[in-house]
């Protein structure tokens, strides 16, 4: 079905699909008890990315698709509604409107959701419908990336052309100071390298990094540094050594954060070890 929505795609065949499908008229949203659904008539962007959270004490890596409207409201909890349709290669979003709580927050911001899919390694069509509209998405996943082309767009864009994916067994180094302290940025990353096997990797300039790619918040904040660990206990051993620097050099850590997560979004925190 991928390679025939490739090559023939059209807004007749969108809609067609649309309703062979189950989508479209007559296929409406999950209950919505809690609010009101209103019509949304502007644009929408979307992102593709990676969620590695343990659950029930199993690490099963999903991908996520974040969406949210390129206009703000005057409450910030307002939801997208849409119908997901997804089988073998496809993965089909008819919108609906947006979704008004009957609790609102009273905080500008975008009306959003997010979807998570177990998705293997390959190549996916990733549709966004609304009315006879129908936006289309090569999307490619493989071990280290996640590559987005758009195929057709009308009223949606993706923010992103490249995502960079978690490494296996992984973790990154963020490292927020004072200017006059940045040196402990090189230290704990000597400290580290002092007592366990790490081997540093970099990822390419362009893109999105499932991590990120620096600190924030700091006067300096240094470029994040990545890391190949051999097990789960040398990472725990990452965190005792931060804690053990942390501890040992309290008098120069005013104002610094040094933080360390790792691919199964496990994490140490040097504001944790301080003394309040």
């Amino acid at each position: 079905m991928r390679q025939i929505l490739s090559l023939l795609w059209t807004p007749t065949l969108c809609l067609v699909i649309g309703i062979a499908a189950g989508l479209g008229c007559g296929f409406g949203p999950s209950s919505n008890g809690n609010g009101r659904i209103v019509s949304y008539d502007s644009t929408y962007s979307f992102a593709i990315g990676e969620d590695n959270t343990a659950l029930n004490g199993q690490m099963t890596p999903r991908i996520s698709i974040s969406q949210k409207t390129d206009v703000e409201f005057p409450n910030c909890n307002y939801r997208i509604v849409n119908t997901i349709f997804a089988f073998s290669g496809l993965i089909w979003f008819t919108y609906h409107g947006i979704l008004i709580p009957e609790v609102v927050l009273p905080a500008f911001g975008p009306a959003g959701t997010v979807d998570y899919f177990e998705m293997e390694n390959g190549v996916y069509s990733v549709i966004f419908s609304r009315g006879q509209q129908c936006d289309q998405y090569e999307v490619t996943i493989d071990d280290t990336s996640i590559a987005v082309s758009p195929q057709s767009g009308a009223f949606t864009h993706s923010e992103h052309a490249f995502y960079w994916r978690y490494r296996l067994k992984s973790f990154a180094l963020f490292c927020g100071t004072m200017v006059e302290t940045s040196y402990l940025c090189d230290d704990i990353v000597d400290s580290l390298n002092a007592h366990i096997d790490l081997e540093e990797f970099f990822y390419p300039d362009n893109g999105v990094v499932a991590y990120g790619r620096n600190s924030d918040g700091h006067y300096n904040d240094a470029p994040a540094r990545y890391f190949y660990y051999n097990s789960e206990s040398d990472f725990h051993k990452a965190g005792v050594i931060l804690e053990q620097f942390t501890l040992s050099r309290q008098e120069e850590f005013g104002g610094v954060g040094i933080r360390i997560i790792n691919w199964l979004q496990d994490s140490y925190l040097s504001w944790q070890f301080t003394n309040p």
